[in-house]
């Protein structure tokens, strides 16, 4: 079977392309040469997912099976400051591999985000209106929640801070957030190619086993037995005290996978 990870030298990406790599070709395609040029496990090619003409020749010479979607704006304080690039990659770029897929017959899932549950943020609007998308073209999404170690994401960021002497930034003492390993956001997102009933929409990470963490507690844990100060900064634009993997007017029903639980509209 071979497999395209389109933004497979993003952090996700290539995670997914390493626990891929063995059991199935596959081939990852980026718009970043050094990310492509860093990966092991992959054929790299470069491509840019707003672009029809050099998606769909991708797809065409290589005819993956399955396309995953691991290429997306996701930075939230980031994103509210240049919407219409966010909108471009996250929106129609998105469209734009789905209507290449279906054209072509193959099968795709989507990376999406809590952060697309009751969207606060341009981020999470962006990838709200993607899962609908993907849907409307009968495939699946995965909502992922914080991944551990991604670029930009919180532990690096904190341990960063604290190799500097601190100050370590929190925006808000009841800050709270669900986290994943890379590893294990990888093994889901390989997993849920394996449920029986492969409808389209929107799947999530089962929480029913998960808590959420205070990020103060976090930086607590990392900073200690150091004596750092802890600095609250504020929330930033577009974040939320708490995030969620589904909404007060969405239902969850299981999957033949475990840890992956199917959403509904109520």
């Amino acid at each position: 079977m071979k497999v395209m990870v389109v933004g497979g030298a993003g952090s996700i990406g290539s995670e997914l392309v390493e626990r891929l790599y063995g059991s199935r070709e596959v081939v990852a395609v980026d718009i970043s040469e050094e990310g492509l040029f860093n990966l092991k496990y992959a054929k790299g090619e470069i491509g840019d997912i707003k672009d029809y003409r050099r998606i769909d020749e991708l797809i065409t010479k290589y005819n993956p099976s399955l396309i995953y979607n691991a290429a997306a704006y996701k930075h939230v304080p980031a994103i509210e400051g240049s919407p219409i690039e966010a909108v471009k990659t996250n929106i129609m770029g998105l469209n734009i591999l789905c209507l290449i897929a279906y054209k072509h017959g193959k099968d795709l899932i989507n990376i999406s985000t809590d952060k697309a549950v009751n969207p606060k943020s341009i981020m999470g609007m962006t990838k709200r209106i993607g899962e609908r998308v993907v849907a409307d073209y009968g495939f699946m999404s995965l909502r992922l929640c914080n991944v551990i170690g991604s670029s930009g994401s919180l532990y690096p960021i904190i341990k960063k801070q604290i190799e500097a002497g601190g100050p370590v930034t929190l925006t808000h003492k009841d800050m709270e957030r669900y986290f994943i390993s890379k590893k294990k956001a990888a093994e889901l997102l390989i997993s849920i190619n394996r449920i029986l009933d492969k409808r389209p929409g929107v799947f999530a990470i089962d929480t029913a086993s998960m808590a959420p963490v205070k990020i103060l507690d976090v930086i607590k844990k990392l900073i200690y037995p150091k004596k750092i100060e802890i600095k609250e900064i504020g929330i930033r634009p577009g974040e939320k005290l708490k995030e969620e993997l589904w909404s007060e007017s969405e239902f969850v029903r299981p999957t033949s996978v475990p840890g992956i639980v199917a959403v509904h509209e109520a």
